[in-house]
Order: structure tokens, then sequence, then C-alpha cells
């Protein structure tokens, strides 16, 4: 099995990493199992470490248990905060630094950029009535 690092210092594997998302969910194994597609025997397995979801089922995984697939194959789990705790800490930090970082930041953390253009593109264009 493939082991994980999930902090500075810990392993954590994959098995973990799914269950830990899945409990954050509030998704039973069978919630889970039905929302991707496989019996509930089968993603018990996943995550009792006896075998691993295939690449597909990964992509899946993620979805449902919104996580990304870097984090389900890498085990870094992100640190995410509240939507408000995040504008405000960015807002207090975009205008101590110049642009051209800003956006190169912004750049190398958008995992999908052209959905990130097209929601700024329908931003500036305006809500449809």
């Amino acid at each position: 099995m493939i082991n994980q690092k999930f902090k500075k210092g810990e392993v954590m594997a994959l098995k973990d990493v799914i269950k830990t998302a899945r409990v954050k969910q509030n998704l039973k194994q069978e919630d889970a199992a039905r929302l991707i597609g496989v019996t509930v025997q089968t993603y018990s397995k996943w995550e009792n470490g006896k075998t691993e979801p295939r690449a597909d089922q990964v992509w899946r995984l993620s979805k449902i248990l919104e996580v990304s697939t870097e984090e389900i194959c890498k085990g870094e789990m992100n640190k995410t905060m509240d939507q408000e705790e995040f504008m405000r800490k960015v807002s207090s930090l975009q205008h101590k630094i110049d642009t051209y970082n800003f956006h190169t930041v912004i750049s190398n953390h958008v995992k999908n950029q052209q959905d990130f253009i097209s929601d700024l593109e329908f931003i500036y264009n305006g809500f449809p009535d």
C-alpha cells in the first residue's frame, strides 16, 4: 500500500486519507460506496487498506469526498478555512504584494485555470437576469 504524508513528520496511508475525508463529509461507507458506484465491500477494503481504488475511482472519490486527487494520492490534506476567513486574509495581503507576484501565486495554486478564468469573465460580464 502507498504511504502518504499528512503533516510534516507524519505519514498517512491512502486508506486514512479517504476515511478522514468521508467522516468530514458526514458520510457512511455505504453512502460513499453508492455515490462512487462500487459495492460497500469494495469501499470497505479501500478504507481497511486491503486494496486501493483505480485511477478513475480516485477521481470519483475526490468529487464525492470534496478533496483533490492529489490529496488522496499524496496524502497531503489541504488545510481549509471558511470562505470569509480566506477572503479576509487574502485581501489583507493583496495590497502588500506587487501585482505580478500576487498573480504568480494564484496561477501556481489554481488547479483548473480555465474554469477560474471563466468564473472571472462571468462575474465581469454580469450575472444573467
